[in-house]
């Protein structure tokens, strides 16, 4: 039986529901829709079912819905402020589950900016009264993604980031361009013709206050922090309606199919990655997810337990003996042998599987010696229990005196990153006590050149979980060395600028730091800490190869790795084509003035905290084989980056 419904700890939900059908400037700028009222009226029902029924089982109360006129501009926001910012019903801090749906009109349109150069196109939502006047005579704008960006990291930061934006509307443009046959699909969600140029002043009273005027927010962009982004189809795409032959009525298919989706999923199971990867695709309409927290349980972005790196098997291949694909590859430092364990969703041991088949981001897993396995029941992940992988694996030293050795080297080291070395001359890492501190040193890496030492106080939970931070160490140590000897891809760099530019769309690199924008020289860049300063990357291709880049920070004070830039989900086109570039921080993305959250190889927690318990439960999502397009090639380029704070 399948149960849709969130795990134990769930609290409540919040939704603001948007549907619109009829606009009022009339079917010479809008088509008249006529399955948008009807998506959020079947949303409404999925939230306020009981979970016997496969719903969220939400209070009436703890939902606004807004149809056709209701959805006003004004309404609009007034209501993400009185119904979420200013609810005193959602706990500051908390771990409330909010939910915005939107179905509609999408369109584009152009943002005046103040430095030269063509001007951005930016998507937007379009509320019932866009295109027409106010009162006072006033146009009515349509509502920009990096306005409702900015309003959703605002909600990120007071009331927690466990925030879902759900968009069954597209932002193509020139709809009316579209040929005869492609617009007998069915009707787009999209303006015939773009929206009105945006004034830079609109909505500026948002930040009038604060640091905000200087970053900038994007709905759609895959490392936001602040929301996990369901969209019906690509920012370049079309989302369609289709009519239902059971009762002739009209619905978006990307709602239709969803709501089936979370109905008849475990959602305790389930990460916005899985979800979208269950849904199908369609001409020119490809569900999309976003943002940092897509791995992580539907409705659920806080629920990421920390202990085992658990990643999630895909189906079993139909043809042949029986084999399972699971996300993680030779980046990883999985290699043919690697050993897992395999563990339902209660955490019962069910069998091993070993990598048959290893390539850069995924790997083939088969039984164990050939043993048939027993019944693996869906939802069940992998553990690493034997890396098999000499580079994988560091050699840590302490000397004969050691009173925590027995907690360090356990009889049973299955799945630990670590071994015991013979002596220091073969060592990776140097382990010794002074009082109560734990002195961890390092030989030959990247680490040293920061600090030659780092000392940690023991107190009886670092001794509890020493493996753990000691894998967390190799773990970073790891990543912070790792690249492709096999296959390097030269042609790729990183530039870093300081940027200028007060609002959105306007930040651009600064010519007066670097060289001419540019602070990278020869892999590195020095700079005197500013508070004031934002900062933005250009990744550069002159290779002949598309590239899905990352951008990871790694703190080898902290040991933790940020991750700073990911690309879109596998659906969505490749961010860095051949001969092109990636802007990271510029225009309306967001700058960095500060940490981003990860995935991956992630590690946010900082093996040195105390309630360090090792790394993130992995939830990676699952792609249906016939789909999988593994990497041709991989490889790690870094720069070295310092900060110093003047004296005060």
């Amino acid at each position: 039986m399948h149960s849709s419904s969130m795990s134990s700890s769930s609290n409540v939900v919040f939704a603001l529901v948007i549907g619109i059908n009829d606009y009022l400037a009339g079917p010479e700028a809008f088509a008249p829709l006529r399955g948008a009222v009807n998506d959020s009226r079947d949303f409404v029902r999925y939230l306020t079912d009981s979970r016997t029924n496969h719903g969220l089982g939400v209070p009436p109360e703890n939902i606004v819905h807004l149809e056709n006129a209701e959805a006003t501009r004004a309404k609009i926001m007034s209501v993400f402020h009185l119904h979420f910012l200013e609810n005193e019903k959602i706990p500051d801090d908390g771990d409330a589950t909010m939910i915005l749906f939107f179905a509609g009109h999408g369109a584009r349109m152009k943002v005046r900016a103040e430095h030269d150069g063509e001007n951005p196109e930016i998507e937007v939502i379009c509320p019932v009264d866009e295109r027409t006047l106010e009162e006072n005579g006033n146009p009515v704008y349509a509502i920009p993604d990096y306005i409702l960006g900015w309003l959703l990291a605002k909600l990120a930061k007071k009331k927690g980031p466990n925030i879902t934006v759900i968009l069954d509307s597209c932002h193509s443009g020139g709809m009316n361009r579209l040929p005869d046959a492609d617009k007998e699909v069915g009707l787009p969600r999209a303006a015939w013709t773009a929206s009105a140029e945006v004034p830079e002043s609109l909505d500026s009273h948002l930040w009038s206050s604060g640091r905000a005027t200087a970053t900038s927010y994007r709905l759609w962009s895959p490392s936001s922090t602040s929301h996990v982004l369901l969209a019906a189809c690509r920012q370049d795409e079309i989302a369609r309606e289709e009519t239902h032959n059971k009762d002739l009525s009209v619905h978006g298919r990307f709602t239709s199919k969803l709501l089936v989706r979370l109905r008849s999923l475990q959602l305790q199971n389930t990460t916005y990655e899985e979800l979208i990867d269950f849904m199908p695709t369609w001409y020119r309409q490809t569900p999309h997810c976003g943002g940092t927290r897509r791995n992580r349980l539907v409705f659920e972005g806080n629920c990421a337990a920390n202990g085992e790196y658990r990643v999630k098997l895909n189906k079993p291949s139909t043809e042949g003996n029986p084999s399972w694909q699971v996300k993680i590859g030779s980046v990883e430092g999985v290699v043919r042998g690697t050993e897992f364990t395999v563990r339902s969703p209660e955490d019962e041991f069910i069998c091993v599987l070993v990598a048959q088949t290893v390539q850069a981001s995924t790997s083939i897993l088969v039984p164990a010696n050939d043993q048939k396995p027993t019944f693996i029941p869906d939802g069940s992940r992998v553990v690493v229990s034997d890396w098999k992988s000499t580079p994988r694996v560091s050699h840590v030293y302490i000397p004969d005196v050691f009173p925590y050795a027995d907690e360090l080297f356990p009889s049973d080291q299955a799945g630990r990153l670590f071994l015991q070395a013979a002596s220091e001359e073969v060592a990776d890492l140097l382990l010794s006590l002074e009082a109560d501190e734990l002195i961890i040193e390092w030989r030959g890496n990247m680490v040293r050149q920061v600090q030659r030492q780092t000392r940690l106080k023991l107190g009886p939970q670092q001794v509890t979980h020493l493996p753990l931070i000691i894998d967390g160490l190799v773990h970073f140590v790891y990543f912070l060395q790792r690249h492709n000897s096999y296959d390097s891809m030269p042609g790729v760099s990183l530039e870093m600028h300081r940027l200028r530019g007060t609002r959105g769309v306007t930040r651009t690199p600064d010519p007066n730091f670097g060289n001419n924008g540019n602070l990278v020289t020869d892999g590195v860049v020095k700079l005197i800490s500013d508070e004031a300063a934002v900062y933005g990357f250009t990744v550069r291709n002159e290779s002949a190869r598309d590239v899905y880049p990352y951008l990871f920070y790694f703190d080898p004070l902290q040991y933790t790795i940020q991750l700073w830039y990911e690309p879109p989900d596998s659906r969505a086109a490749c961010p860095l084509s051949a001969r092109g570039s990636l802007t990271i921080g510029l225009g309306t993305e967001n700058a960095f003035d500060r940490p981003l959250e990860l995935k991956g190889i992630q590690q946010r927690e900082s093996p040195l905290d105390a309630s360090f318990r090792g790394r993130q439960r992995g939830v990676e999502g699952s792609v249906k084989l016939d789909l999988v397009k593994d990497v041709e090639a991989w490889d790690a380029l870094e720069v070295l980056l310092t900060m110093t704070r003047l004296p005060s």
